[in-house]
C-alpha cells in the first residue's frame, strides 16, 4: 500500500511539472548576437493572355541581430545582413545574384553587396514585436551613385524596387514573422492562441494567426502555427517593370518553430505558404486595356541559427 502510495504521488507531481505554465517570450541579453538565415523558394503560376507562365525563385539572407540595450523590457538592436541571394528562373532566362559576386556589371549583385554589413537598428519587445525601424536609410543611402551607366530614371526605379523589398514596412513584417508568436499569458502544452500581422513586399498582405504549444522540454519549445492569409483590402497599385499593379490573393500558412527556451529565439522554423488569386494590370501608356491575371504562389522557408 505504501509503495502504492509513493507511485501515485510520483506520478502526480509528474503531471503537474508536465502542466505547469509557463510566460513564453523573448530573454535576450545585453551585447549578445544573435543569427538568422533564411531559405525561401518561391513558385509563381500564373496565365497571361491565355498562356501558361511559371517563374521560379529562390532567396536566401543572412542577418545578425546585436542586443545594444535593454529598456523598459524592449531590446535596441542592430541587425546587418551578413549576405543576400537570389535567383530567378522564367522560361526565357535564368538570372543569379549575390552579395559575393565582385562584378560591377552585375547591377543587383552590387547593390546586395554595398547593402551587406550596413547597421540599421529595431526596438524589440518581449513579445516578439517590432516597435520600432531607425537608421534603414544607411542601408541602401547612396548605393545608386556607383552605376553611371544608369540613367536616373533607371536609378529611381530600381531604388523603388528595393526601398520597396527592405523598407521599414517589409523588414518589420519579416522579423516578427519569426518573433512575434508568443501568446500573452502563461501557456501550457496543448494551449491555443491567436494574433494578427501584416506582411508587406510587393503584395500588402494581413494574416490571421492560430499558434498551438505542441512540446516543452528543458531546451526548446515547440509551436505550431496554421494562418489565414489575404492581400490587403486597402493593397493598392504598385508599380512594377513600369506597370501599376495589385493583387488580390488569399490562402494558408502553416508554419512549425523550434524555440530556445532560454532566450526565446526560434532556432528553427518551417513555413509553408500558398496563395491563390489575381493580379490588376491598370491600364497605362504602356496597356491601352486592364489586364487581369489568374495566378498562384507557393512559398517554402527555412530559418535556423
Amino acid at each position: 500500500m505504501k509503495k502504492f502510495c509513493c507511485i501515485v504521488l510520483a506520478t502526480v507531481a509528474a503531471s503537474l511539472c508536465y502542466g505547469q505554465a509557463e510566460k513564453l517570450g523573448l530573454k535576450l541579453r545585453k551585447g549578445e548576437t544573435y543569427t538568422q538565415n533564411q531559405t525561401s523558394k518561391i513558385a509563381i503560376n500564373q496565365t497571361i493572355n491565355g498562356q501558361p507562365n511559371a517563374i521560379n525563385m529562390s532567396m536566401s539572407a543572412k542577418t545578425t541581430f546585436k542586443v545594444l540595450d535593454i529598456v523598459n523590457s524592449e531590446y535596441n538592436m542592430e541587425v546587418r545582413f551578413s549576405s543576400l541571394a537570389m535567383s530567378i528562373s522564367t522560361p526565357a532566362q535564368v538570372l543569379e545574384f549575390s552579395s559575393e559576386k565582385n562584378n560591377p556589371n552585375d547591377i543587383v549583385s552590387s547593390i546586395f553587396s554595398k547593402m551587406k554589413d550596413k547597421p540599421f537598428e529595431i526596438k524589440l519587445s518581449q513579445q516578439g514585436k517590432v516597435m520600432e525601424v531607425r537608421n534603414l536609410n544607411s542601408l541602401y543611402n547612396n548605393i545608386f551613385d556607383s552605376f553611371p551607366q544608369l540613367s536616373d530614371q533607371q536609378k529611381e526605379q530600381i531604388k523603388a524596387q528595393v526601398t520597396q523589398s527592405f523598407g521599414e514596412n517589409s523588414i518589420k513584417g519579416n522579423i516578427e514573422m519569426l518573433s512575434a508568436i508568443f501568446p500573452e499569458k502563461e501557456v501550457v502544452v496543448g494551449d491555443k492562441w491567436t494574433n494578427k500581422s501584416e506582411l508587406q513586399t510587393n503584395i500588402k498582405a494581413e494574416l490571421q494567426n492560430k499558434y498551438e504549444l505542441k512540446e516543452s522540454n528543458k531546451e526548446y519549445y515547440i509551436i505550431a502555427g496554421n494562418s489565414d492569409i489575404q492581400s490587403s483590402p486597402s493593397n493598392d497599385y504598385t508599380l512594377i517593370n513600369g506597370f501599376p499593379i495589385k493583387y488580390d490573393l488569399k490562402g494558408k500558412v502553416a508554419s512549425l518553430f523550434k524555440v530556445d527556451k532560454n532566450t526565446g529565439w526560434t532556432i528553427q522554423a518551417q513555413t509553408s505558404q500558398t496563395m491563390n488569386g489575381k493580379a490588376l494590370v491598370k491600364a497605362s501608356a504602356k496597356l491601352p486595356n486592364e489586364m487581369t491575371i489568374p495566378m498562384t504562389i507557393s512559398n517554402e522557408s527555412l530559418f535556423t541559427e
